[in-house]
Formats: structure tokens, C-alpha cells, sequence
């Protein structure tokens, strides 16, 4: 089960935490439910630059600071 609030900012890891979390679940077959919240920021503007892939991270995706979007 994983049930955390994202505000869809890139900086946030609780995404790219889902993401391991969803990986090892896989690894092991195990099922996965992802509790969706509504965005705190309203969810409805995408702003800012998008990470060049090769300095991908924990800490970064190539995705844009402000993707908006909610964790589920």
C-alpha cells in the first residue's frame, strides 16, 4: 500500500520512491495498490524545465519541475 500526497514538483522524491517501491513489488510479484490524493497546488499547470536525461537520479527525472500531476 502506499499512500502519500505528492504536490507534483520534481524536487519531491515521493514519486521516484514509488517508483523503487513499485520495481521491488515486481521483483517479488507482489501486488501494489497506489492511493491517489488530489494535488495541493490544484494540479492544473505545468511550468519549467524539464531535467536533461543524463543527470537522472533520486533526485530528478526528465520531467518538468512542475509536472502537476497526482502520485496515482
Amino acid at each position: 500500500l502506499f499512500d502519500l500526497q505528492d504536490v507534483g514538483c520534481r524536487f519531491y522524491t515521493y514519486l521516484y520512491t514509488l517508483l523503487y517501491a513499485l520495481q521491488a513489488a515486481a521483483e517479488f510479484d507482489l501486488p501494489m495498490i497506489v492511493l491517489d490524493r488530489p494535488n495541493p497546488l490544484g494540479g492544473e499547470v505545468m511550468e519549467g524545465n524539464i531535467l536533461e536525461p543524463e543527470f537522472t537520479s533520486f533526485v530528478g527525472y526528465p520531467i518538468p519541475i512542475r509536472y502537476g500531476l497526482t502520485i496515482g
